[in-house]
């Protein structure tokens, strides 16, 4: 019998947000023993008070241990391993992992523990310029990527909800690029203030914030917009001359009709 206390029952029936949040998280950054019943948490000590949070949301009362720059939870228990288990949550995850389907109004909270787990979120300087963009990108196996894509389109702000998917070596990711994309995920992931690793919800609130730049451009004819891509080579030259970002810069070439893989060929623009 351990020594310590613990809910063996906590991922048996997922009925909250934080079992759906934890569930997410666990999926995506936690470790199941190949050969033992144990689960191991490790995060690095800059995100160390969140194995705190999982092992009192598991009512664990064992030690958090310091591991090579980590903060180390394990926990031996062969019940919490087949409930996991029976939610898909295995050793070879990262590969394997089918998304937990649950009730919608706790799908949110469940993609925002893996996005919080394998996901990427970031606000950086546009190349050459001094303002700023965002990004985010969840990778993951295949159908977690695609299902995450898919629910994002559907309970995200169109059109910016459609994101790119794609190989990452060995495994999948789908990416969001652009402040009103990535506006549009954080609004249904973060924007309620439910348990979320802080960094990454300070980093959503920033995103929030952001403002888009102002449109420099709209008022630039194929006249105008051809003979600076003829001088500078590429349409990101362009963007980078305007201080705009390429994506507004080609969805001003769409509404031109000018077709964004537009090339120069001996000395003209076709």
């Amino acid at each position: 019998m351990s020594k310590y206390s613990l809910n063996k029952a906590y991922f048996d029936t997922i009925t909250t947000p934080e079992q759906a949040y934890w569930l997410g998280f666990f999926s995506a950054d936690g470790y199941v023993s190949k050969y033992g019943k144990q689960i191991e948490l490790s995060l690095a000590v800059l995100d160390g008070d969140h194995v705190e949070r999982f092992a009192q949301a598991l009512e664990y009362t064992g030690p958090i241990r310091p591991a090579k720059g980590n903060r180390r939870l394990l926990i031996a228990s062969a019940a919490i391993v087949e409930a996991l288990g029976r939610l898909g949550v295995s050793n070879a995850k990262s590969f394997t992992l089918e998304p937990w389907v649950g009730p919608p109004d706790l799908m949110r909270h469940y993609w925002r523990g893996m996005v919080d787990g394998d996901g990427t979120l970031s606000i950086r300087p546009l190349t050459k310029r001094h303002a700023l963009t965002a990004r985010l990108h969840l990778c993951g196996s295949r159908p977690c990527v695609e299902t995450f894509g898919q629910f994002i389109h559907a309970n995200a702000e169109g059109p910016y909800n459609v994101g790119r998917i794609e190989p990452n070596g060995s495994i999948w990711q789908v990416a969001y690029g652009g402040i009103r994309p990535v506006q549009s995920v954080v609004k249904v992931l973060y924007q309620d203030g439910d348990v979320a690793l802080p960094r990454k919800a300070e980093l959503a609130r920033r995103v929030l914030e952001m403002e888009l730049q102002p449109t420099t451009f709209a008022h630039l004819t194929r006249d105008d917009l051809l003979p600076r891509f003829t001088r500078l080579g590429s349409w990101a030259a362009v963007a980078d001359e305007l201080k705009v970002s390429p994506t507004g810069i080609y969805r001003h070439l769409r509404k031109l009709g000018i077709p964004v893989e537009t090339r120069i060929k001996r000395g003209r623009t076709e």
